[in-house]
């Protein structure tokens, strides 16, 4: 119990003894030749947090420059990409309008806007009723590449059945031919030749171009190329499966063709 009231009788005059201490400024005296003693190390934290503050704004800004470059980059890789789609585009256009020196044909361009079933047997295109194109009118690419027949149409869009729709067939003969002719028309998928007469050689690799008996379709068009013969001796006529040397999905444009003139 005496041991007690000798620690807080300690502590009170303790506490006297700095609060006098404190009202005399006298720690201040006791306190500079520490502050002295601590200043080097002062200065040296400051001296580190000035350079690591410094490192993240100089992190910050080279990291705004690359976004920057990338961004830039980004761009001049779009205006190439652009180019070289207007190169491409350009070029198809004169392709087909080497159609009309060729054949002497009236056409209207058209561009794919898009697959018109899940089968994607049929596209739509941007050119309709209002620029001439009727259903029956034949649809080519390239520099006289059939590809279909227009199979409806609206005053500003139409949709063409590609030659591996089942609803579309077309009068065909071997290039260089001047009488025999078949039907080219899908089945199951694949583009058949049919009723070519028995006898009549079929040489692989013949091409294939439309007859020109329908009169909205002209002569010679390229269809395909025959890949392999179909031949049952019983039978009055043979077949050949037929290849197309293009694939839709390469071009932007077609041409219709506005009937045989």
């Amino acid at each position: 119990m005496a041991s007690s009231s000798r620690n807080l009788l300690w502590a009170i005059v303790g506490g006297c003894v700095f609060t006098l201490l404190l009202f005399f400024h006298t720690l201040d005296l006791l306190l500079q030749p520490l502050q002295r003693a601590l200043d080097p190390l002062e200065r040296f934290f400051m001296l580190r947090s000035q350079t690591v503050q410094q490192w993240f704004e100089d992190r910050n800004a080279v990291i705004q420059e690359r976004d920057a470059l990338r961004s830039t980059l980004q761009g001049f890789y779009q205006q190439v990409q652009d180019a070289e789609s207007c190169m491409q585009e350009n070029a198809e256009l004169s392709e087909l309008l080497g159609i009309h020196t060729t054949y002497r044909i009236e056409q209207v361009a058209a561009k794919i806007v898009n697959y018109a079933n899940l089968s994607r047997t049929r596209i739509t295109i941007d050119k309709g009723l209002r620029e001439g194109v009727t259903k029956g009118d034949a649809v080519v690419v390239g520099s006289g590449i059939i590809i279909g027949k227009v199979v409806d149409a609206t005053n500003e869009r139409a949709t063409v059945a590609l030659l591996t729709d089942a609803d579309v067939s077309l009068a065909a003969t071997l290039a260089g031919s001047t009488n025999e002719e078949g039907i080219v028309r899908s089945r199951r998928g694949a583009l058949m030749l049919d009723f070519i007469p028995q006898g009549m050689e079929l040489p692989v690799g013949h091409l294939v171009v439309t007859a020109g008996s329908d009169e909205r379709i002209p002569r010679n068009f390229t269809i395909g190329y025959v890949t392999a013969l179909v031949t049952d001796k019983s039978a009055p006529f043979q077949s050949a499966l037929i290849e197309q040397s293009i694939s839709i999905a390469d071009y932007a444009f077609v041409s219709v063709l506005k009937g045989n003139q």
